[in-house]
């Protein structure tokens, strides 16, 4: 704080309410001035999906997901940043990053430091692990066999197989 600008970070408060600003000093002395608006808090109400791997796209569904801000500064899953896909103030959709397997909160945070919080709201699943590829070499056309444990990443199928930098055709 210098004696010509004072940053606060407003308390929490469930109501939606107006009120000038008010100071008081170490000297007790006052100032006033201005109005300070509370907003409705942003709410997470639902992911989908609610669990998944590192790598997984996730779709944050909600109200005033921005705190009353105009943009996401960035979205946090278990104090681990993830990528911003898409965002508004209703949806948002995140790139999961890496994580040990276990419930997650879910935080995000505005352009102006508000932050929405759903807590425990994401589980990281197991990863999946390639164990063999059989065989392992190939030209065009030949048919692999993918063996390893947890592929699906807790979905219900493959939508994507890629070599290299070569996708392949699921049968």
């Amino acid at each position: 704080a210098t004696d010509t600008v004072v940053v606060v970070r407003a308390a929490n408060s469930s109501a939606t309410i107006n009120g000038p600003a008010f100071l008081v000093s170490d000297k007790q002395s006052e100032a006033t001035g201005g109005t300070f608006n509370y907003v409705k808090s942003g709410i997470i109400q639902s992911l989908s999906p609610s669990s998944g791997q590192g790598g997984t796209r996730v779709t944050i569904f909600g109200d005033n997901l921005f705190g009353n801000a105009s943009s996401l500064a960035f979205v946090t899953i278990g104090n681990k940043q993830a990528q911003i896909l898409s965002a508004n103030s209703s949806k948002v959709v995140v790139r999961a990053p890496p994580g040990d397997q276990g419930n997650r909160n879910i935080l995000l945070t505005s352009s102006s430091g508000s932050t929405v919080l759903a807590r425990n709201a994401w589980s990281y699943l197991e990863p999946g692990v390639i164990f063999e590829l059989t065989p392992d070499r190939g030209q065009p056309g030949t048919i692999v066999n993918i063996n390893g444990s947890r592929l699906f990443g807790g979905g219900k199928n493959v939508s994507e197989i890629i070599f290299g930098d070569v996708a392949a055709e699921i049968l």
